[in-house]
């Protein structure tokens, strides 16, 4: 997938009608409605399958929006990623970008840091309403596609159950020892994903 970024009156009208939303659509996404995508996930992101394609009207036109602490929907992301059991000590250090992907409603958070052009994925979440649909699969392509406008090269990834899944969309196994130090110095490599993680790298030439 390879998504244009958004016009600002689109991506204006999408995060008003979103934060609208945001307190409701936050008492409903415990952990039975996330999917973890990079560093603690759980089967159903495996069972997300890049194959599928059952999208309706509006996930065909939702856009990543940048989010950050400022914006009613972080507040939701924060939940998300807590009740995933995903790390969240290092969100606003160095040089992250977080996404919401919705139209009207969340299907998903994810995002990326990059130092240079090196980018480690990281804090992919989908919710359980649009799981089976493809959108792990939308997510991270999205995510891609900016890490690439962003200057990234490289992406990598640290995941403890979903090697399968992301195999499917390009990322190959990688040892660890071969992780540049832009990635090797986050504290996602090196403190918050237990050492058993695999490291998945794939070019973004």
């Amino acid at each position: 997938m390879h998504e244009a970024l958004c016009r600002p009156t689109d991506t204006t009208l999408d995060v008003l009608h979103v934060e609208r939303r945001a307190a409701d659509h936050s008492a409903n996404m415990g952990s039975s409605d996330c999917l973890a995508g990079v560093c603690a996930e759980e089967a159903s992101l495996i069972e997300d399958d890049p194959g599928l394609d059952q999208r309706t009207p509006a996930e065909v036109t939702a856009r990543p929006t940048p989010i950050g602490p400022q914006d009613a929907l972080w507040a939701v992301f924060l939940e998300a990623l807590n009740e995933a059991k995903l790390p969240t000590d290092d969100l606003l250090e160095g040089n992250h970008r977080f996404y919401a992907l919705a139209q009207g409603e969340v299907i998903g958070f994810g995002g990326y840091y990059r130092d240079g052009q090196e980018v480690l994925l990281r804090s992919i979440v989908v919710a359980s309403e649009r799981r089976r649909a493809g959108n792990g699969r939308r997510i991270v392509a999205a995510l891609l596609d900016r890490a690439r406008e962003d200057g990234g090269k490289r992406a990598w990834l640290l995941t403890t159950s979903a090697q399968p899944f992301f195999e499917q969309l390009g990322f190959v196994a990688t040892h660890r020892d071969a992780a540049p130090h832009a990635i090797s110095n986050t504290c996602e490599f090196s403190t918050l994903c237990p050492a058993s993680a695999v490291l998945m790298c794939l070019s973004l030439a």
